[in-house]
């Protein structure tokens, strides 16, 4: 789905993050810090398998989608094909989103524990209509909605399946288990 980037970002009732490799912007902490006024950096690599390359490691944080954010997204190829944005309702546990974002690191698919770089906008252009139902659910939820931009240059959507519920045992479980065939295609 498409949608405007300005459309994404006001939607209310949502707050919007963003997940960017800080290894193809090393700058995006401090650019955050100047220009978003809810910024709050949180480093993914934090602690268990990944604590000795703390350095690099991708960052999220609340985004309110300042103009300068938006003007150097259209502007800078090397930002908008290093970041992803994901909305969760406002009410949502910034922790419990962080925790979230720092367990999607390591999946496993056939039984093999991967590294899986799910904040490469390339990534979801190529295979995000590909992934199955319950892998968007388990890999989005408690997000709403994913969005990057596309090397054309259009905001691409994807939303997480809506369901009554989602058992505590399957939120919960890590690491997550990857069933799509693309994921089987691609290790």
């Amino acid at each position: 789905m498409d949608k405007s980037l300005d459309h994404f970002f006001h939607q209310s009732g949502y707050s919007n993050w963003i997940v960017a490799d800080k290894v193809r912007v090393p700058d995006i902490s401090s650019f955050l810090y100047t220009y978003e006024t809810t910024a709050e950096t949180f480093t993914l690599f934090e602690g268990g398998s990944y604590k000795h390359i703390h350095e690099i490691s991708p960052i999220a944080s609340p985004v309110e989608a300042s103009f300068a954010l938006k003007e150097r997204l259209t502007k800078d190829e090397v930002l908008s094909s290093s970041c992803i944005f994901l909305q969760a309702n406002i009410q949502a546990d910034p922790y419990q989103l962080v925790e979230h974002l720092r367990s999607l690191l390591t999946v496993v698919i056939d039984e093999h524990p991967i590294f899986y770089r799910y904040y490469s906008p390339a990534f979801w252009d190529s295979y995000g209509e590909k992934i199955s139902k319950r892998d968007l659910t388990s890999i989005i939820h408690p997000f709403k909605v994913l969005g990057w931009l596309s090397p054309s240059g259009k905001f691409r959507t994807l939303e997480a399946p809506k369901q009554k519920s989602i058992p505590k045992k399957e939120i919960s479980r890590s690491p997550l288990r990857l069933h799509s065939p693309i994921f089987r295609e691609l290790t």
